[in-house]
Formats: structure tokens, sequence, C-alpha cells
């Protein structure tokens, strides 16, 4: 699956980005301001 760009806005600065915290279930990126989400690669129980 292709990571998407979030819906467009203004730009974040690092101290917004690290504010979010983290999700189990997406990867945030910064990318030159903008915060781009993919989704976490599946767990596999053992």
């Amino acid at each position: 699956m292709t990571a998407l760009p979030a819906p467009p806005g203004r730009l974040l600065t690092i101290a917004e980005f690290a504010a979010l915290g983290e999700d189990d279930r997406y990867r945030w990126e910064l990318q030159e301001g903008n915060l781009v989400m993919s989704p976490s690669p599946p767990t596999t129980a053992r």
C-alpha cells in the first residue's frame, strides 16, 4: 500500500509532530512539514 499525505492544510512544525503521540495502526512521517501516514506492517502472532 502506498503512503498518502494527510489532507492539505498548513505545514507542521517538529514540535507539533512530536506532540501527536504514537499510534500502532499507522506510521507517521513528517516530510518537509507535511504529515504522511501509511499503515503499519501486520504483526505475526507466534
